[in-house]
Formats: C-alpha cells, structure tokens, sequence
C-alpha cells in the first residue's frame, strides 16, 4: 500500500506521528493518515487528498428529515478512530454515549492527557457534545484546534456549538474562513449550509450543499439535503437530480423516497411519483409517510396517473394499521369501500373519520357521493357544490382533496 502512494508522492517526511501522537500502522503509514481510519479532510496537509476509499452508504436510518427541514449537526463517527492507540480504548465509552448514557462521556475527559493524541481529542469533545456537555466540549475543542487547527471537525463542532451558545453569525464566521482555508473540506461545506439555510441566506446555502454533494457525491445525506434545498427554494428539477442519485446510493430509505416522489408529483410526473412510494414499501413498509402517499395515489383518479397498483386496497388498510392517528387513512378507506359498493361500510368508516377530526372538507366529499349512491340526489348535489366551491383553489388542495373532487366530478358527472 505505501509502495503505491510513493509512486506519486515519492519519500516524503510528513510527520504525522509527530505532530498528531498517532502511531502509524506498520507497513501502512499512509493508509492510516489518508485513507478511512480518519476523514480525509483531517489530513495534516494544506490540501486534502481526493483518494478517498469508502462504500456508498446503505443505513436506512443515516437519514436527514424530510421537508420541509433543517438538517442535523454533525454525527459521531468513532469507528474512523480504530487506528488510532490512544482513541481505540475510549470507544467503549463512546458506544455507551450513543446508548444515551451521558454520564459516560465524563469518562472520556478524565482518561486524557496533556499529551493526547489528536483522535482521542476529538472523540472526547464529540462525546461530550453529544452528551450535552457545551462548555466542556468547548474548552476541549477549542485547545484542540489551537494545537492542531487542521483537524476540520474539530472547527465544525466549535462552529456548532458556536450557534447554539453565541448565535449564528460566530459561526457562520468560523466555517466561512474554515471553506476558504480548506476548500476540500466536505464535512465544513455541509455545516456551513446548514447555518446558511438557518440565517435566511438560502441561495448561499444551495451553494454549500452543492459544494459538499460535489466534493463527495457517494453521500446520501449531502444529495438529500441538496435536494432539499433546491425544492424549498422551488428547483424541482434540481430537487429531483439529486434525490434521484441519493436513491441510486441508498434505494429506498424513506425520506429520500418520500421527497423524491413528492418533487416528481409537484413536476407533473405523478405516474413516476406512485412508482418511487410503491417501491420504497418494499424496504420500508413500515413507512407512514410513504404509505400514505402509495396509498392516496394508488386508490384516488389523478390527472397523468397511468395504470394501476396491485393490491392497492392493500396499501389503505397498512396505513390504517401503522398511522392509527391518521384520519385521513379513514376518510380515504371509505371512499374505496363506496367504490368497492359497500355503501353501509363506507358509512360506518366516515363516521370514525369525522369522529377522529379528519379533514371534514374530505369527509363532506365522501358523504356527498354516499348520498348520491342513496338516490339522494339533490342534497348529494346541494353537498358537492357547496364543498367543491369552497375548497376547489389550489390553495386549499391537498393531495387527498385533490383526489376526492375528482372522484367526485367523476361520479356527479355520470347521467
């Protein structure tokens, strides 16, 4: 491994082990600086090596949330600290840190030393973060980055704790002179997006996102949180390019999914949009957001929606059982029982859903088209008309509105 390196970068004396306390690994001195035993962007050099080695990620829990949202600090990553001989113990704590024992992260701050190396550092200063632990994170941080102000993530975690404790301008501060310093800095750009998107400043903070998706495109949360931003700020075809390639890195992961068939509906292409929720069930049918989306889009008539779903009274039933707080599950599974022509049902069902508070729009919909099922047909019309005047701006249309009037029109429309 290090004869390949010295291919290109000859003999050089970097003096890692010096200037970090770090043994190097036998055999392997470059590979443990450069490569994933810690993040690139730490590398003790002026600019960042693009050789990094990684496997695109498949957690389906390593998530941002979906829209709209404002996307988390930086997570703890002890695992790029195994390398590292005065790290490796204190990962026993830190596991138990991420368990939720706090206390734990006090254990890391006592077992330092004046000499410790830079990786224990860090970790210690991300557990305490994690643990609540502010103003010893920070004073352990900040010595840190005064001895060692390459290591990016100790500068990104100042900056966070910096917007929590002093406000957004500090450290918006820190993390623009940190991107300008070290341009590479992928975990820098991400941060400073996010604290962009926090000031206001949401044009700068596609700007970021992009910078951090570019410097590393295998990351499923820099594409989603790009994609976020770009549909809040109403670039659907942005939006939807960078969902789409974070689902090609993490298939199915649910607020990607989620998102990306909402960015394909909002464009027009609702029959791609069902498809993208239909196929996330298959990894995450357990998803409430997403079945309620493969559900309303399965079982309601919509404008360019082609064919149809397999089992889609299926999908109305699995919201039901997995949103029990859901109304809206009630009022759509009414109105397939109507269809279906099982009006006494349908009846009993939208009488939960109104019981349950849904959208009583949706629910006056529904009980139109029963009245009109029952010969009823002028207090059926008389219904319709007044809730379709009402409710017939996109304005006011959600999803399941939107579904209903057409169900609706539909059914007043026949002879």
């Amino acid at each position: 491994q290090r004869a390949a390196c010295l291919n290109c970068h000859g003999e050089p004396d970097c003096g890692a082990e010096r200037v970090t306390g770090t043994p190097l690994l036998p055999g392997a001195d470059c590979v443990s600086c450069h490569m994933p035993t810690r993040r690139p962007s730490d590398a003790i050099h002026a600019t960042v090596t693009d050789h990094k080695i990684q496997i695109p990620p498949t957690d389906p829990e390593a998530l941002v949330a979906p829209l709209p949202e404002s996307p988390p600090p930086a997570t703890l990553t002890p695992h790029l600290h195994r390398g590292d001989a005065q790290a490796a113990p204190l990962l026993g704590h830190m596991a138990r840190v991420l368990s939720g024992d706090n206390t734990e992260a006090s254990a890391f701050a006592e077992q330092l030393d004046a000499e410790a190396s830079t990786s224990a550092r860090l970790l210690a200063g991300e557990a305490l973060l994690e643990a609540g632990q502010t103003h010893a994170a920070h004073a352990l941080l900040s010595e840190l980055v005064a001895d060692s102000p390459w290591v990016v993530t100790g500068q990104v975690n100042l900056a966070l704790i910096e917007a929590q404790t002093r406000g957004l301008e500090p450290a918006l501060a820190r993390l623009e002179a940190l991107v300008k310093d070290t341009p590479q800095a992928t975990n820098a750009w991400a941060q400073l997006a996010v604290l962009r998107w926090a000031a206001g400043r949401k044009a700068d903070a596609v700007a970021a996102a992009a910078k951090a998706a570019e410097l590393d495109n295998l990351s499923h949360d820099n594409l989603h949180r790009l994609g976020t931003f770009k549909a809040s700020t109403g670039d659907l075809e942005g939006a939807t390019a960078a969902f789409t390639r974070a689902e090609a890195l993490a298939p199915g992961t649910g607020p990607n999914a989620y998102n990306l068939g909402l960015a394909q509906w909002r464009m027009g292409r609702r029959t791609d949009a069902r498809r993208t929720w239909v196929h996330a069930l298959r990894r995450r049918p357990n998803d409430a957001q997403v079945t309620r989306m493969a559900a309303m889009s399965s079982n309601l008539p919509f404008a360019d929606v082609v064919g149809s779903v397999p089992d889609a009274l299926a999908l109305v039933r699995h919201w039901r059982t997995i949103a029990p707080q859901d109304a809206d599950a009630l009022v759509l599974l009414a109105a397939v029982q109507r269809v279906a022509g099982d009006g006494p049902q349908a009846a009993a069902t939208l009488q939960q859903a109104a019981d349950a508070k849904a959208d009583l729009a949706a629910v006056r919909l529904v009980q139109a088209m029963l009245l009109l099922d029952a010969g009823r047909e002028a207090d059926a019309r008389a219904l319709h008309e007044r809730v379709s005047t009402a409710i017939n701006r996109p304005d006011r249309h959600t999803m399941l509105r939107e579904g209903l009037l057409n169900q609706a029109r539909d059914a007043f429309s026949r002879p």
